[in-house]
């Protein structure tokens, strides 16, 4: 056997849909619970190779009056029933996130704890999983939490600050007015002592023009 020849299949080049996939825009939405936050939505492309789809564009975000500059992305991977959350960074480096599923499925929750925003003290949930291409846009000083729906789930955020621990703050997921599906949730200790939702103690990470 020549050197290089491994037996490997030879596909079709098909990089006209792939192009098409890469630079086309994204659709954007709203999310009139939460001022300031936003879907993005894209479509994927499938072949009999895999899928390729697209997370994050800055055209995308400039094009729909949203903020957000990636300083971090990481990735987490929990197994069905894990809730992680409510977070949210405070101060000048509190972070806009987005938050996409590339395996499995959960209840993606955003709750406003800014004080002079519009829509402080409501919450947003939706169920993202691997299947649709949408990924969420969060504002700074938005807390943010989900829990997994499927035998296991991986979700990829970035976020427009570096982690601080300093200024990482937290509140109760249990305290927000919202109903967890799935069966009993799995809490870290930390999680678990988060302090509850008190409108005194919300942070002012909000800004009329976003």
């Amino acid at each position: 056997m020549r050197a290089g020849n491994l037996g490997s299949k030879v596909v079709a080049p098909r990089l006209w849909k792939t192009e098409l996939l890469m630079s086309g825009s994204s659709d954007f939405q709203e999310i009139e619970e939460i001022a300031g936050a936003g879907v993005f939505t894209k479509k994927l492309f499938r072949d009999d190779r895999g899928v390729l789809g697209k997370v994050f564009a800055e055209s995308a975000f400039r094009s729909s009056g949203t903020r957000h500059h990636v300083s971090e992305v990481f990735w987490s991977q929990s197994r069905r029933d894990v809730l992680r959350g409510m977070h949210y960074q405070e101060g000048q480096d509190g972070q806009s996130k987005t938050v996409t599923v590339l395996l499995g499925e959960i209840c993606d929750v955003l709750f406003d704890v800014r004080r002079a925003s519009p829509t402080f003290g409501r919450h947003f949930s939706t169920i993202l999983c691997e299947i649709d291409s949408r990924t969420i846009s969060i504002p700074p000083g938005v807390a943010h939490g989900f829990k997994v729906l499927s035998e296991t789930a991986i979700t990829l955020y970035s976020v427009s600050t570096e982690y601080d621990p300093g200024l990482e703050r937290g509140i109760n997921s249990q305290t927000i007015g919202f109903e967890w599906p799935g069966g009993e949730s799995i809490i870290s200790e930390r999680d678990l002592l988060l302090p509850p939702f008190s409108p005194a103690e919300s942070n002012l990470l909000y800004e009329g023009q976003q």
